[in-house]
């Protein structure tokens, strides 16, 4: 099927030839609706792989709400009573959840031997930006006021956003005074679908 627009005449050939091979751009249904049922999709592949992991390594989950916000504790089979990791799910905001991101916290959890809490934060677009950042922070500060220890903040994609990436979300700035704590970004791409 030819493209609809032609590859511009200012790129080397190779590009070209490229750009004129690739399939058409399709437009993507960015309803409420559509988005629901690709959540829907992907929590029910992701989720069920991370489940398999961490049953495979001993590691539980448990349902909370810390600061007025949705949690999922990912616990290792023996975890001390203090410190916690903080970890935000990645999804550009718009797909995403604890639970599709249960290899990854199910393995922190394992390989620390410290629990994980995960927020599950608004999502756009029925909840736009700095919904996200309002409900970290709000999960950050209960759980430093709670006083849970030392806190690490880590995050994929999205998430990295969060823990680190643009200072204005960067939950250890909000960190109360005397406090320390260690933010990590794990950034990863998830192939589409």
């Amino acid at each position: 099927m030819p493209r609809s627009q032609p590859a511009p005449q200012t790129i080397s050939d190779v590009a070209r030839r490229f750009i004129d091979q690739a399939p058409p751009i399709t437009p993507i249904d960015l309803t409420i609706e559509a988005l629901q049922i690709q959540r829907q999709l992907n929590l029910e592949s992701y989720g069920r792989a991370g489940r398999r992991l961490a049953e495979s390594i001993g590691v539980t989950t448990e349902e909370g709400q810390i600061g007025g916000v949705p949690v999922q504790w990912v616990m290792p089979p023996t975890a001390p009573e203090i410190g916690a990791i903080l970890y935000f799910y990645g999804g550009g905001y718009v797909y995403g959840s604890p639970s599709e991101d249960l290899a990854i916290t199910a393995r922190l959890a394992a390989f620390t031997g410290r629990k994980v809490c995960a927020p599950v934060y608004r999502r756009a677009p029925e909840h736009p930006f700095p919904a996200q950042r309002e409900d970290g922070l709000a999960v950050y500060r209960a759980l430093a006021e709670a006083g849970s220890g030392p806190i690490a903040v880590a995050g994929e994609s999205a998430g990295g956003n969060l823990s680190c990436g643009d200072q204005r979300c960067c939950c250890c700035r909000s960190r109360p005074a005397g406090r320390s704590g260690a933010t990590v970004a794990l950034v990863r791409s998830r192939p589409p679908g």
